[in-house]
């Protein structure tokens, strides 16, 4: 099934499922706009006409995640559930936060294999599992709804948030375990045993990890998704040498889903991303020794006039492109794809994290010193100054101690197996014989 919002790590489990034709028969279900992709990864598609209707005031006093993924999607499940059946799958494999890879697995009777593109549940926070573990009276409505049309109940599952579904059989993890942070790391002003929301997220941490595989970052080997040029164009002509090519990008989620939300500190995404590029005219604007590409994708700067040194990027960039050939400080609000991406091609990163797995990915690197965040992890956006990003970049650039640093984490990253070993393990639970439901020890 088609990802919810992290489209890297499913398409690389689609290109590794593509190479395998003659052993598995891997087919896509999408939406039209991600069909070309997943058919350049190698697979077959198809593509499911969705009927969803604009979010309505109805939903309004619902968080918005639980509105989106739970309450919304349930207008189109009987076509997700009919394509699917078309196809008549052995197995489902779904973005954990997808609920019409679940309600297909299970009103077909197969096993699922949820992807979980964070670095441990732990990751995702305890404001997620106060924020999101709703069951009022419009998410019982829906429940009700599913379980009458296709025999599935989703809140009558252990330790149920009706927009997380980890799977019995097997979830697996798209990072390393030494990556996910320690029970309360970041807890401040109370103990951790004794806060309520990491109490609850320890809870579904013991649930899930009965399943979970760490298979390590699952990174697609041609970037499907940049629709920008090719990187040799966006640097052409070449810095003169000596030149520092940053790249700063705040990432889709914050100039899309969570641009008018709190983010870093400040009230929005918007001022997020605008706080950042104030720091950096700060530091950079008219060196003729650094360069700054920004990745801004769908954000509206309040700049309109930009230094001869700075590059304004609207469209989608082909970072891993960028990455490898193009840039030397990446100033990244860790995405775990984008984390993982610059850990792989030697990168080192200014950690400018906003919400939730951010902040616990920024940690983890900092921790790790293969980044540098001059700043409060937790409030980014509050504190960044020119001055940081200056010392940060005199701290990192030409380190042999950040490059031996970079060596060793991305080793780790890479003997995780990735991919392959993913599908290694999903052919293993077919091999097994693998039925429904679950058995208690898979």
């Amino acid at each position: 099934m088609e990802p919810v919002g992290h489209l890297n790590p499913m398409l690389a489990l689609a290109e590794e499922l593509g190479s395998r034709q003659r052993d598995v028969l891997a087919r896509v279900f999408c939406v039209s706009r991600h069909a070309e992709k997943f058919r350049r990864a190698g697979c077959q598609v198809d593509t499911v006409c969705s009927r969803r209707s604009a979010r309505t005031s109805a939903h309004a006093e619902l968080p918005q995640l639980v509105s989106r993924s739970f309450v919304e999607p349930q207008e189109e499940l009987p076509d997700w559930v009919d394509a699917v059946r078309g196809f008549a799958p052995d197995l489902v494999m779904h973005d954990v936060f997808d609920l019409r890879g679940v309600v297909a697995a299970e009103a077909l009777r197969v096993p699922r294999v949820a992807v979980m593109p964070l670095a441990g549940v732990r990751a995702l926070g305890p404001e997620f599992v106060s924020t999101n573990a709703v069951i009022n009276g419009p998410v019982a409505r829906v429940n009700e709804q599913i379980l009458a049309k296709f025999g599935v109940d989703i809140l009558g599952r252990e330790a149920a948030i009706p927009v997380f579904f980890p799977s019995p059989w097997l979830t697996l993890m798209t990072a390393i375990a030494d990556q996910e942070p320690g029970f309360g790391e970041g807890a401040v002003d109370t103990a951790p045993t004794r806060d309520a929301g990491w109490v609850a997220l320890e809870r579904l941490r013991n649930t899930v990890e009965r399943s979970v595989e760490w298979v390590g970052p699952c990174v697609p080997s041609l970037d499907y998704v940049g629709s920008g040029p090719p990187a040799s164009e966006l640097t052409d002509p070449p810095a003169p040498k000596g030149t520092t090519t940053i790249l700063f990008s705040p990432g889709t989620n914050i100039t899309t889903f969570r641009k008018s939300t709190p983010v870093g500190g400040v009230s929005t995404g918007a001022m997020f991303v605008d706080a950042a590029i104030g720091a950096l005219l700060d530091a950079f604007a008219g060196r003729a020794d650094t360069r700054v590409l920004l990745a801004l994708g769908e954000h509206e700067s309040t700049q309109t006039i930009w230094p001869i040194n700075f590059q304004v990027l609207h469209h989608m960039v082909r970072q891993r492109e960028l990455l490898a050939n193009n840039v030397d400080v990446f100033m990244t609000h860790h995405g775990l794809n984008s984390t993982a991406e610059s850990i792989l091609a030697r990168v080192p990163m200014i950690s400018y994290p906003g919400y939730g797995d951010q902040i616990a990915n920024a940690r983890f690197c900092v921790e790790a010193g293969v980044a540098r965040c001059p700043w409060e992890l937790g409030s980014a956006a509050r504190s960044v100054s020119g001055p940081g990003l200056l010392a940060a970049m005199d701290d990192l650039v030409g380190s042999s101690q950040v490059r031996k640093s970079l060596e060793s984490v991305r080793r780790c990253l890479v003997e995780g197996g990735g991919p392959s070993h993913a599908v290694d393990l999903v052919v293993s639970l077919l091999d097994s014989g693998a039925t429904w439901p679950a058995t208690p020890d898979r």
